[in-house]
């Protein structure tokens, strides 16, 4: 038998204390009062040795309740028969968490070097025909094979810190996939972490075959203060235009921070520089304003100075700064109202087209304006459509005089309503959807004295149901003004009114321009580009070369060609577990120098609370699942102790049983055996 908890058997110094008093209580003479002679007689026939034996079971029972219960605490267990365990190979698994918060320093040695050590030592205590499976939050391909005990020692030595986060179910399906591989009809695993409190939570894998023993590393937990993330207020940058962008900084610890430097850099400028306070546990969002003078892609890195914990102190934003957003008009003739919305605004540049168009690249367009055609011819329809599905938006303000079937196949073949007729009922505007993206931030409410644009002809929509459609203007009637559907990543919004002052009061009416500056700037909204190591996000660029080329990305440590695919004008690119460090990352064309875009890439934010689970919270935690252990206490020193243990008989209940007996039987003694004669004669 052996003990998980050594430490507890200085207890039974508390053996003394019930002896003690038995002796004490033993030697107490007892007073008797009596007033017949009658006594006397009962009195020279009492026995003392019924007596000294009742408080001799006492005494005993109190101490092997007592030693029982302290035997308890200790969890003693039986060890398992190695001869039998080495006699047939054993597959194990051994995750070792090597994100960043294991670089806490206990004993002068990170969490990381002792969890390394351990690992090493377990794999040790097993026999040469074992195979094991070593998993770090990587999750490399390499990970996902058996390993003999040579090759494992090597791997174990080998593995560094990582950005990369896993949670603990996705680590117990992985080792159980692998393990399950081999056939195995008992499964063994390992994890070796801290036990951050956002890796434990939600457990719920159950497999009765598979046993999953926890081993946590503690030390003094640290405070934190760390960049949570930074955002525009504005949806796109024009250069020459003040920009303003936001920065959320957060104390995860328990004391107010006061003074905490903040530095703003753009392109490798510093541009200001501030200090900021933060109350414990909470945020504080501040403010930096700045003129981009660079068109093009730009880099801005905020940092903040915070010791020791430092994987949160940068957050990396990049941003394409616009000399003025693209528009295009495509129309018999100039549009008027279309001319005052963008031609004489200096945030746009406005691009007037006829219909036989012949443009090539269409990615530097923000938005394309159709209005009053009297055709769409194949053409210019398959042109739109491409532009769309790319990532494009087009509005279309139909001419009433047009040949309906040749927007209806326009319309079909981007999953939009088809126009069955015109109407020349008048009516007026009177829903305007606030929810819609293009309306938000313009309007909080509909203004009780708005005055709603009159209507004299418009089109009217089939009744198909459309899963990819959104009203945004209705009539009164409670008839389609205009919509936004989606195809690909693209938007159409279709009107069912022309855009002159003819058929109505649209084109003139308060709602026109700022409508129309949204569509044109939510199209341009990604100009940002921020990505966080270890997600599965997928960002995209515009291709204008249709040969089969892949992109790259690169900086000065490192360049590799990520996942990725591309559909008609747009690749998207899945960086996925290649990119581990953060920073800014160039996107390029085999054999070009210039940047299609710039990525940048921050470190996951889950690890910045500095909030972890103790072996008890551990227990506590796990306790109604059976194939879950935490190992724990002075034994986990040894490897061949871990080993043990793992495939041992734990004994503590029974010994917690034999207390309550020995209680129980103690009761019993006080209660029914009677010793006193004078209480029988009585």
């Amino acid at each position: 038998m052996q003990l998980l908890y050594p430490a507890f058997l200085w207890a039974f110094l508390l053996l003394a204390i019930p002896i003690i008093i038995h002796l004490f209580r033993f030697r107490r003479y007892k007073t008797v009062f009596f007033s017949n002679v009658r006594f006397l007689k009962a009195v020279q026939q009492e026995s003392t040795s019924r007596n000294r034996l009742k408080h001799l079971l006492v005494l005993a029972c109190r101490l092997l309740a007592l030693s029982a219960l302290i035997l308890a605490f200790a969890q003693p267990f039986l060890a398992g028969n190695q001869q039998q365990v080495a006699g047939s190979k054993n597959y194990i698994s051994v995750f070792i968490d090597n994100s960043f918060t294991m670089n806490r320093l206990s004993n002068n040695f990170s969490l990381l070097d002792k969890a390394k050590q351990t690992a090493t030592e377990l794999v040790k205590s097993f026999d040469e025909q074992d195979r094991f499976q070593l998993l770090t939050n990587n999750f490399g391909g390499n990970e996902n094979r058996l390993l003999n005990k040579d090759e494992m020692l090597a791997a174990i030595d080998e593995v560094a810190f990582s950005s990369a986060t896993k949670n603990l179910e996705t680590i117990a399906k992985r080792q159980n996939e692998v393990l399950s591989m081999e056939g195995s009809n008992e499964k063994t695993a390992f994890v070796l972490s801290d036990f951050q409190s956002t890796m434990v939570n939600k457990y719920t894998f159950q497999d009765s075959s598979f046993n999953l023993n926890l081993i946590p590393f503690e030390t003094a937990t640290l405070e934190n203060i760390g960049i949570d993330t930074c955002f525009f207020a504005e949806p796109f940058q024009i250069v020459g235009k003040t920009v303003t962008l936001f920065v959320k900084v957060k104390n995860y610890g328990s004391e107010d921070a006061a003074n905490i430097p903040l530095s703003f850099t753009l392109n490798g400028q510093t541009k200001s520089s501030l200090e900021i306070n933060i109350a414990a546990g909470s945020s504080a969002i501040d403010t930096l304003v700045f003129i981009p003078e660079k068109a093009g892609w730009n880099e801005a890195n905020i940092s903040i100075t915070d010791e020791p914990v430092t994987f949160d102190n940068n957050f990396y934003l990049s941003f394409n700064a616009d000399a003025k957003l693209n528009v295009l008009s495509i129309s018999e003739g100039s549009n008027k109202f279309i001319h005052a919305v963008f031609g004489k605004n200096e945030q746009f540049a406005l691009e007037e087209s006829s219909p036989n168009i012949s443009i090539q690249d269409a990615s530097r367009y923000s938005l394309v304006v159709v209005s009053n055609l009297k055709n769409i011819s194949s053409e210019l329809s398959a042109w739109l459509s491409n532009y769309i599905s790319s990532g494009g938006s087009v509005i279309v303000f139909p001419a009433f005089d047009a040949d309906k079937n040749s927007y209806n196949k326009f319309l079909l073949s981007n999953n939009a309503l088809q126009i069955d007729g015109f109407s020349e009922e008048q009516t007026q505007v009177s829903n305007i959807n606030l929810a819609q993206n293009i309306f938000r931030d313009v309007f909080e409410k509909t203004p009780e004295n708005m005055r709603f644009p009159q209507v004299n002809k418009y089109a009217i929509f089939s009744h198909a149901l459309a899963a990819n459609k959104e009203d945004i203007l209705k009539t009164k009637e409670d008839n389609l003004l205009m919509a936004r559907f989606t195809n690909g990543a693209g938007n159409l919004y279709v009107s069912a009114v022309s855009a002159d002052a003819q058929n109505s009061e649209l084109p003139s009416s308060a709602i026109f321009a700022p409508m129309l500056f949204k569509m044109a700037v939510l199209s341009n909204a990604t100009s940002a580009m921020e990505f966080t190591i270890g997600s599965n996000a997928a960002f995209s660029v515009a291709t204008t070369n249709t040969k089969e080329t892949f992109y790259r990305l690169k900086n000065q440590q490192t360049e590799f060609i990520p996942q990725q695919f591309s559909t008609n004008n747009s690749t998207s690119i899945i960086p996925g577990e290649s990119l581990k460090t953060a920073g800014f990352y160039n996107v390029v064309l085999p054999g070009s120098d210039s940047a299609t875009a710039i990525l940048a890439a921050n470190y996951n934010r889950a690890e910045s609370d500095m909030k972890f689970l103790s072996a008890s919270d551990l227990k506590t935690q796990f306790e109604n699942n059976a194939n879950v252990h935490v190992l724990s206490g002075s034994f986990l020193a040894s490897g061949k102790n871990i080993a043990e243990a793992v495939h041992s008989k734990p004994l503590w209940k029974y010994f917690l049983a034999a207390a309550l007996a020995f209680l129980l039987l103690e009761t019993l003694l006080l209660r029914f055996w009677e010793t006193d004669q004078f209480a029988k004669a009585a």
